[in-house]
């Protein structure tokens, strides 16, 4: 045994002993230096290309290190794969900050635009077919877009009527400016915006080459982006990649008192069937459209890093990846999604902050999918105290079997598109079959509605929204400040226990137009602040309420504000005809014999719920941790106490309640 012990041990020493770790320095380094010398930190190497062309040769355990505080220009593309004992290893050496690793440049040499007021032309060589990131001293800015998104019609224009999906009327679109040329954005639905090229424009019809199948509707709204007279407001931008030229509206302050940098490079780090891999303590910046794209791998660990500004995706999985860690990251500013990950298995999603996704109008990609802060299916995936905040349309979406989403804080999403939901998942097929499934613990709070460019004055951001969806358990969440908190549509084999919705248009609404049963709503507090808010509604296109509620008891109703009827039902009766009407809970009871259980809910010796108790602490700031001095007492999520102060990471925010 002592033998066997000693070879297993000497075969481990060996293995290790093959493992390198490869030093780059921006300042100090030289790409002249053998892989010997690189192996020391006094004799680093200095740039990415130097190491793309030495990738091929890493070896399982390798450690590939850059220099704390120092800035690398350009992408890493990997050629090999570690081992599950010996992953290869990105990470980092020295003291300061995080390494940036980066496809930024600066735009400098600004000349005035002949004919365009306040607007500055620039060119640079690095600058590629696209250009999708560009930062005003270090901040996002939007493409130039027509109407600006603060007009007094909220940015856009009104389609009066369309042929087919190849033009659009409007009546009250002069025919000049002529935007031939330029970037058509359609609002086809309350969750698609499209893109479309314009081939002509003539009097107030344009007309587009479709890039998709979706047919416009009358009376939805369009606005005209990417084109040089959109530019009339701060920091609006136009690419022309024929000329490579950047245009950008400064007014009247001269561009030289600006950082201005464009994004130059698709994918930062790109890596395709490599395996095994770990990045640690990388600050990923202005990728053209993704921070990380990786696909077709397994054991794939992201932590302790920050991805910012990415033009589509701050962090992309492919299907067929799985055993993905994503922990202790900092996502923000993504023009279509903070992290998408397809169809993996066995993910772990972790103590992320994911801010900032799809956040500008015609920035992300064209159909419903984008303006996501996390999106993933596949099955056996954990998603566990995240931090999502502003997201344009969804905050979490998810599909598929054995996924646990629990005790993460999602707030603010829904005001780029709507008829999403801060926690989001869509059958697709009433016939595909879902199972355990669980939404836990997790706090959804503004859902705002995305009404411009729509027909309804009404939101449509809905809390926690099963749409046609079967087979998850809804349990013990917090849901405030959305339209409706719980929307159980057309779905089955869903439960909702012990959840408490706030302050929403309706606490809890089912709506039955094709398939909706078996569900379950039992211990959960629905209380409606305003007397226009309803606690419990139901729709159903039958005369069939009883057959859809399934199991609903031991629920607490509150409407003080309002009357005693805290539901609401509507539905056929037996000669077709629509019925609405609003019951009290004792009604309630002896019409349809559901929850016998239940209780109004009383004031007395109960604390209200009350959304203006969450108090939301946020650090723009790209240096160290900042500690925030509190007054009083404050809980997290995960039920952490905080009296004094809290550290917060740099680009995140945390979400406490007033004790």
């Amino acid at each position: 045994m002592k033998t066997l012990l000693f070879l297993l041990a000497s075969l481990f020493f060996i293995s290790n002993a093959k493992a390198t770790n490869y030093y780059f320095s921006n300042n100090s380094g030289n790409d002249d230096r053998t892989a010997k010398e690189a192996q020391s930190p006094s004799t680093p190497w200095k740039t990415l290309n130097k190491l793309n062309s030495f990738s091929g040769d890493l070896q399982p355990g390798d450690h590939i290190l850059f220099k704390r505080g120092e800035t690398f220009y350009g992408s890493i593309t990997l050629k090999k794969s570690g081992t599950p004992d010996m992953p290869i290893v990105f990470s980092t050496y020295g003291t300061g900050e995080k390494p940036v690793i980066t496809s930024l440049v600066n735009l400098t040499n600004w000349t005035p635009t002949a004919g365009y007021k306040g607007v500055y032309e620039s060119s640079d060589a690095s600058l590629g077919k696209s250009v999708s990131i560009l930062l005003v001293n270090n901040v996002l800015q939007q493409l130039g877009r027509y109407p600006n998104a603060d007009a007094p019609n909220k940015g856009y224009l009104t389609i009066k009527s369309h042929n087919s999906n190849i033009s659009i009327t409007d009546n009250e679109l002069p025919p000049t400016p002529n935007w031939t040329g330029a970037q058509l954005v359609i609002r086809m639905a309350r969750w698609k915006l499209d893109k479309e090229q314009i081939i002509s424009h003539e009097g107030n019809t344009i007309t587009y080459k479709a890039f998709s199948k979706s047919t416009p509707t009358d009376n939805y709204g369009y606005f005209i982006q990417n084109d040089v007279k959109t530019l009339d407001q701060f920091g609006e931008w136009y690419y022309d990649p024929s000329s490579k030229k950047m245009y950008v509206y400064f007014g009247q302050k001269p561009p030289s008192s600006y950082s201005v940098k464009a994004s130059t490079i698709a994918a930062l780090i790109y890596s395709n069937n490599n395996s095994n891999l770990v990045f640690d303590n990388l600050s990923i910046q202005g990728a053209d459209a993704y921070g990380f794209r990786i696909n077709n791998c397994t054991n794939v660990s992201i932590q302790n890093c920050d991805i910012l500004f990415s033009g589509n995706t701050g962090i992309s999985f492919g299907t067929s990846s799985s055993n993905l860690n994503i922990q202790n990251c900092t996502v923000a500013y993504s023009n279509s999604w903070g992290m998408k990950l397809g169809n993996t298995t066995g993910s772990i999603v972790k103590n992320n902050v994911i801010r900032n996704s799809g956040a500008i109008a015609g920035m992300g990609e064209s159909d419903s999918a984008p303006y996501k802060g996390l999106e993933f299916g596949g099955s056996d995936d954990v998603i566990e105290n995240n931090e999502i905040d502003s997201s344009g349309y969804i905050g979490i979406n998810f599909n598929g079997n054995n996924q646990t989403i629990k005790n993460n804080v999602i707030n603010t999403f829904g005001f780029v598109k709507d008829d999403g939901g801060g926690i989001y998942t869509w059958a697709g097929n009433a016939n595909t079959i879902f199972s355990n499934r669980k939404v836990i613990g997790n706090i959804v709070l503004n859902g705002t509605g995305a009404q411009a460019g729509t027909n309804s004055p009404n939101s449509a951001a809905n809390g926690i929204y099963m749409d046609g969806a079967n087979g998850v358990e809804i349990t013990g969440n917090t849901v405030a400040n959305t339209f409706r908190g719980i929307f159980v549509n057309n779905a089955f084999n869903i439960i909702v226990k012990d959840n408490t919705s706030f302050n929403n248009q309706t606490a809890c609404y089912m709506q039955h137009a094709g398939h909706l049963g078996n569900n379950t709503i039992v211990n959960n507090t629905f209380f409606s602040k305003l007397p226009t808010q309803q606690p419990f509604e139901i729709f159903t296109n039958g005369n069939d309420v009883d057959n859809v509620l399934g199991t609903i008891d031991n629920n607490y109703y509150g409407r003080p504000l309002g009357n005693d009827r805290v539901f609401k039902q509507t539905y056929k009766n037996v000669e077709g005809k629509k019925v609405s009407e609003a019951l009290s809970l004792n009604d309630w009871k002896t019409l349809r014999g559901k929850d016998p259980s239940s209780h109004i809910l009383s004031m007395q010796g109960r604390r209200n719920i009350n959304p203006d108790d969450y108090v939301r602490f946020e650090y723009n700031g790209t240096a160290a941790d900042k500690t925030v001095s509190l007054a009083g007492n404050y809980k997290d999520v995960n039920n952490n106490s905080y009296s004094k102060s809290i550290v917060i990471k740099p680009y995140s925010s945390i979400i406490l309640l007033k004790q």
